[in-house]
């Protein structure tokens, strides 16, 4: 396990037994919707670089409620680059917060389905770990 990436919202971590890459949002850090959208541009840089077949997003210390225009940019721009990647499962580590889990859902649910990408949302790191790691 590597720390591939970090600034003061999230850090990213390479598993390269399992090709995973892990997004832990970072604690008591508010976002705004424009250092959001930069850091999901960055993400995307760090999985053209490592090559993950999963991604397991920790959201549980996520802040943002994401707003409509920003969910229709991530299913355009993000999404569409997942699957340019090959990138074949997600797994969705959800807060506790219900607006910004709505929000969170709302961004990923049926949406991201029709990329063919399988998702699941937990609340158990082990079991989102476990799951996003069998994607063959």
């Amino acid at each position: 396990m590597k720390t591939v990436y970090q600034s003061k919202f999230l850090r990213q971590i390479f598993h390269p037994e399992t090709r995973i890459m892990e997004g832990q949002w970072l604690k008591n850090i508010r976002i705004t919707d424009k250092d959001y959208r930069l850091e999901l541009e960055k993400t995307i840089e760090t999985n053209r670089k490592y090559q993950p077949k999963g991604i397991l997003v920790d959201t549980r210390f996520f802040s943002l409620t994401i707003i409509p225009e920003t969910q229709h940019w991530i299913n355009q721009t993000v999404f569409s680059q997942y699957i340019a990647l090959e990138i074949v499962k997600m797994a969705f580590l959800v807060p506790h917060d219900f607006f910004v889990y709505v929000s969170i859902e709302q961004t990923i649910d049926e949406k991201i389905a029709k990329y063919g990408i399988e998702t699941q949302f937990f609340d158990d790191y082990d079991q989102a770990k476990s799951w996003v790691a069998h994607y063959e």
